[in-house]
């Protein structure tokens, strides 16, 4: 199983996140991923700096998810039913994955 990582920059003057930046490389572990996730996220708000962290009230989220390549393949899945939602709730998001046949 491989897991991906996405973070969200977020606002709590906005009221609002930036849409998910989704890190490039997987990684075989989930406690890898989350390590990563943890690393990158310090970096950001580093290169971000306390005045802006501290104006806009800035947060960042994170969540580390399986991999879409870890589909059964011994059941014929057709790519076009294999849908990727994001679901946006005031501060909040969360990526899910849904598997249709």
């Amino acid at each position: 199983m491989k897991f991906t990582l996405a973070f969200l920059l977020c606002s709590y003057v906005a009221e609002t996140c930036l849409p998910p930046h989704i890190w490039e490389t997987q990684f075989d572990t989930e406690y890898d991923c989350l390590i990563k996730g943890y690393e990158e996220s310090l970096l950001k708000m580093k290169e971000i700096g306390p005045y802006d962290i501290n104006t806009h009230r800035m947060y960042i989220k994170f969540g580390c998810y399986e991999a879409i390549e870890e589909i059964n393949y011994e059941k014929p899945y057709n790519i076009n039913n294999i849908i990727t939602t994001i679901i946006w709730m005031h501060d909040s998001c969360s990526i899910s994955r849904i598997y249709t046949d």
